[in-house]
């Protein structure tokens, strides 16, 4: 895979960069997953990795393609699974980036397995994806991130995109995908998503369910930030087919709170 540089080297437009430019975001959960035999950690699935390529498969054809994922081995695989069906000639190299992982303790993580198992499964999802975005701004415990916390990070790296399409090439359509977990990806739609319903915009919801459900396996969204000809900025957001709008206010404010942050631990 090349190095992340000069992505669209060969058009030469009037205006060198940020001109005529799209940048396909996807942030994705990774593919099914099982216990690793060997690392202790959890590994894909074969059903995992068929999915994983048959989403690759789908992508259209662009500039480029460039795959983040947090430092899971289910998330790199995905993420390289991913790329290597898409479409797209140029791939270029995988990065691991910090604000794609999800921070939580091992009494976390008992806890969803206990209300995993109480809730039955048909529900165990719903049930433990509704239960941490209850806390909000609170940490579930002291070794856990809270749902704003594990936003603001998504939302940060939507923002480092957002401003990476003013230095692209003029011309370039890239795809870049973002192999997460499900926890992040609904923290962060919960703060951010603006439906259209009967004529309203609603922002976020109250249960998971009200936007089809958990994030599964390979599912999440699209952001998709288009430099028109002029350098004008626009960025929607599909989700499961549905072309939304994000709470550009609530989107700065989850931006800025993650500056903070990386500048208090510096």
């Amino acid at each position: 895979m090349e190095q992340e540089s000069s992505i669209n080297p060969d058009i030469e437009p009037t205006e060198k960069f940020g001109r005529d430019v799209e940048i396909h975001a996807f942030f994705i959960r990774h593919g099914e997953k099982e216990p690793s035999a060997t690392t202790g950690e959890t590994d894909l699935t074969d059903k995992g990795r068929l999915e994983s390529r048959a989403f690759g498969q789908r992508l259209e054809l662009r500039t480029a393609i460039k795959p983040y994922t947090s430092d899971t081995a289910r998330t790199t695989e995905t993420a390289r699974l991913i790329t290597e069906a898409s479409p797209t000639e140029k791939k270029m190299q995988l990065q691991i980036k910090g604000e794609l992982g999800f921070q939580y303790s091992q009494n976390f993580i008992g806890e969803v397995r206990r209300k995993q198992q109480a809730a039955g499964e048909d529900k165990a999802d719903e049930v433990v994806t509704d239960w941490f975005l209850s806390f909000e701004d609170k940490n579930p415990d002291m070794g856990t991130f809270s749902p704003i916390e594990t936003a603001a990070m998504i939302a940060r790296r939507i923002d480092i995109y957002s401003r990476m399409a003013d230095r692209l090439n003029s011309g370039s359509n890239v795809d870049l995908v973002n192999i997460s977990h499900d926890f992040p990806i609904a923290a962060f739609l919960k703060e951010i998503l603006v439906r259209d319903i009967d004529g309203k915009s609603v922002k976020g919801f109250s249960s998971i369910a009200e936007i089809g459900g958990p994030i599964g396996y390979n599912d999440g969204f699209e952001v998709l930030i288009h430099n028109d000809q002029v350098g004008q900025k626009q960025i929607s957001l599909n989700l499961r087919g549905e072309t939304c709008q994000l709470d550009q206010a609530r989107f700065n404010e989850l931006v800025e709170f993650a500056r903070t942050r990386e500048k208090e631990e510096i």
